[in-house]
């Protein structure tokens, strides 16, 4: 589990005040699922240095990382974002998303610029 110095050690300074009680809550979340807990721990702290490239928010990388994390553990585009983003999914299947629709969301994540520096990163 990530304490709070380290997830503020693995920030670029300007970003170290970012770091919240939700935040925290967050990664201990993610550090629920054993399965990719070390994983998401790992790259968290590996990819750090994507959020000097640009202005990104703490949560958007965390959400990133988890992303590419799960891709990297061969799943698909649209089952990395449900894992990623279980609430947001749910309610697109709630709401009677079509698959197409839902596709496109993906899509639209996947190629989003940080999680494309993330996964640049990853090669």
């Amino acid at each position: 589990m990530l304490t709070e110095e380290e997830v503020k050690a693995a920030l670029p300074p300007a970003l170290r005040s970012s770091v919240s009680a939700s935040l925290m809550k967050t990664l201990q979340d993610i550090a629920a699922d054993p399965d990719s807990a070390d994983a998401i721990r790992e790259n968290f702290i590996t990819y750090s240095h994507v959020l000097k490239e640009g202005k990104y928010k703490v949560t958007d990388y965390v959400n990133a990382v988890r992303y590419v994390s799960f891709k990297n553990m061969g799943l698909t585009n649209q089952d990395a974002y449900a894992k990623t983003f279980p609430d947001r999914y749910k309610n697109l299947i709630g709401r009677g998303a079509s698959p197409k629709e839902i596709s496109a969301y993906v899509s639209l994540y996947h190629r989003g610029k940080l999680v494309n520096s993330i996964m640049d990163q990853t090669m």
